[in-house]
């Protein structure tokens, strides 16, 4: 099993590891950040060009045109192109060729229930959700796990990301004590 990190805000390379911890004790060269797993496969990162298509017409109202926008901008994709093909979309139309770690973040971004999607060959990775929760979205500061009982039902946790400096929750699950 091959494992990889990468900075949860640079978001620009991936390195391997031999962990799968949540935090990576390497640093990022660029802002200090430390390193997150997210990304997990049976073989070694190789260059690999995949293609994304869609799986019929995609769901374009504001709001998700909105949130792509922000979502591309915020990863360096270049933010017109991708939507005039979103937007001209007809069956087998390629909207993105790229390697695996372009084709991660698009694929992270394009994980909506409006937008289905194929990658050509098949993506053969798992990605962890690790980078995106790692930073509060708010102050920008490391989260940390979290599990506290929760006043509203008995026997019950809350558990997930918590942002110290905010004083709130980042990701939050309600689990069960059993």
């Amino acid at each position: 099993m091959y494992a990889y990190v990468m900075c949860p805000k640079c978001k620009d390379q991936f390195l391997e590891t031999d962990k799968y911890d949540f935090f990576d004790e390497r640093r990022c060269s660029k802002c200090g950040n430390r390193y997150v797993l997210a990304l997990l496969g049976e073989k070694s990162i190789d260059d690999t060009v995949y293609k994304i298509t869609f799986d019929g017409s995609p769901f374009l109202d504001s709001n998700v045109i909105k949130y792509l926008i922000k979502r591309l901008e915020e990863y360096h994709f270049d933010v017109d192109d991708i939507l005039q093909k979103i937007k001209n979309w007809k069956e087998g139309n390629v909207i993105y060729e790229g390697d695996t770690l372009h084709t991660y973040l698009l694929t992270d971004i394009l994980d909506i229930p409006e937008l289905c999607y194929i990658v050509t060959p098949e993506f053969s990775y798992k990605r962890s959700m690790a980078p995106h929760i790692a930073l509060c979205p708010d102050c920008g500061n490391e989260t940390v796990e979290k599990k506290e009982k929760t006043d509203d039902m008995k026997g019950c946790f809350n558990k997930g990301r918590f942002c110290e400096h905010c004083n709130k929750w980042t990701v939050c699950f309600l689990v069960s004590e059993t």
